[in-house]
């Protein structure tokens, strides 16, 4: 599930994931950082994430902080269930690569070397 953090310092919650299973308890509270995190989690192998992420910095405000937040939080991989079928073991570590790889793919632009030093 996701906690949430007050950090009124800052004037935002932080979001940390612990774990993110098909059935999220998502509280009371929902943020564009949470919903935008729920969603990646929901769809990341089903659709090219590349442009909602744009079009949503482009519109949002974010900080660099909560900018960082938000690609810490959707880098964390997934938590599968080991079993004893050495099959589905082996898919699920597949898409458990797949998801990294395609995550890091996702958030590299915004913190590679060309744009730390643009910065």
């Amino acid at each position: 599930a996701l906690k949430a953090e007050n950090n009124s310092e800052h004037g935002f919650d932080c979001f940390f994931v612990e774990k993110c299973p098909d059935d999220l308890y998502l509280g009371d509270t929902i943020t564009p950082i949470k919903d935008l995190i729920i969603l990646y989690h929901n769809i990341w192998d089903k659709v090219n994430f590349k442009e909602i992420l744009e079009e949503y910095l482009r519109l949002s405000e974010l900080s660099k902080t909560e900018q960082k937040l938000l690609f810490i939080n959707i880098s964390l991989p997934l938590e599968y269930n080991k079993t004893d079928n050495e099959v589905i073991n082996t898919i699920n570590r597949v898409k458990m690569f797949n998801y990294l790889y395609k995550t890091e793919e996702l958030i590299r632009p915004y913190y590679s070397i060309k744009q730390v030093k643009e910065e």
